[in-house]
């Protein structure tokens, strides 16, 4: 009897550990990695002649999941006024024209994400011929995404925190 309470107990301790071991982490690149739902916390700017970087507080999300992708998120610093129940033109215009919101699909090739957009906050956006395409990276299970701009050169880059 005691001869089989030791194996036992190991098996069933191994079985334990395995069980309840952390999952793997996420690839650092490929639609895996990116997949998933994100707040833009930080972003940087730079161009020719000045550069800066900033904590963002405004409410943002961008989900990427099979081959779509979405985002919704507040622009400005601070938060926006509160429309009163009857708001003219003006105020609703202040409160939508800091809402930025577009959707639509994506690829992924290395570390390069493409997309097109389907719809947009901004009809202009919208064309056949509007695709984007950046460089990202994951460190510290944070994503960056990096946005150049080949006409004048400047660069943003954004970095987000995985809510999910």
């Amino acid at each position: 009897m005691r001869k089989l309470v030791i194996p036992s107990a190991v098996l069933v301790l191994a079985t334990a550990v395995l069980a309840f071991r952390p999952a793997p982490p996420p690839p650092e690149v490929g639609v895996s990695a990116i997949n998933g739902v994100w707040k833009a916390v930080h972003v940087a700017f730079a161009s020719s002649d000045t550069s800066w970087a900033s904590e963002l507080s405004n409410p943002s999300i961008t989900i990427f999941t099979d081959g779509y992708w979405s985002i919704a998120r507040i622009s400005g610093d601070g938060p926006r006024a509160d429309l009163p129940e009857d708001p003219t033109d003006e105020q609703l215009l202040e409160a939508f024209r800091r809402f930025h919101g577009s959707a639509g699909t994506y690829s992924v090739s290395g570390s390069t994400v493409s997309g097109t957009t389907l719809v947009s906050r901004n009809p202009n956006q919208m064309s056949a011929d509007n695709t984007w395409s950046n460089e990202y990276w994951m460190k510290d299970g944070k994503l960056t995404r990096e946005y150049k701009n080949d006409e004048n050169g400047n660069t943003w880059t954004v970095t987000f925190e995985r809510l999910e």
